[in-house]
């Protein structure tokens, strides 16, 4: 997984964000999301409308459960926490192997205004993040 300094782009995102605020989490996170990075190396997650996730980063390939909270207010991100069920333990994109079982990561998602694309940032102040990841499929 990619984590890129974006404050200008989560601004930008927050900004959109408060205009218009999103539909509920279950229905607007729910499908598939890709970003490639430079190097053409894909993060791609899977959320489904049952509380599961897969993910793959390079030659990562991961299985688990999630939960989402929404935000305090509509221009702070939604929380999401993942919980890691199985994995391959092959290196991601940035060629690390660290994901393990049990698990437990916590990102924070906000949404564009057409809730086509996302930012994944590490922290609610959205100072890192990565993306965009533009949604393929609902």
């Amino acid at each position: 997984m990619r984590i890129t300094l974006v404050l200008p782009f989560a601004a930008a995102f927050l900004c959109a964000c408060s205009v218009a605020p999103p539909a509920p989490m279950e229905t607007s996170l729910i499908g598939k999301w890709v970003y490639v990075d430079a190097k053409g190396c894909a993060d791609t997650y899977t959320f489904r409308s049952d509380g599961t996730f897969s993910s793959t980063s390079g030659k990562e390939a991961l299985e688990g459960s999630f939960s989402v909270e929404g935000p305090a207010n509509v221009s702070a991100p939604f929380k999401v926490v993942h919980t890691i069920k199985s994995g391959n333990s092959r290196p991601d994109c940035r060629g690390q192997v660290g994901a393990s079982v049990g698990k437990t990561d916590t990102r924070y998602v906000a949404f564009a205004p057409q809730l086509d694309e996302i930012i994944v940032c590490s922290s609610p102040t959205t100072s890192q993040c990565f993306g965009p990841l533009k949604r393929t499929s609902p």
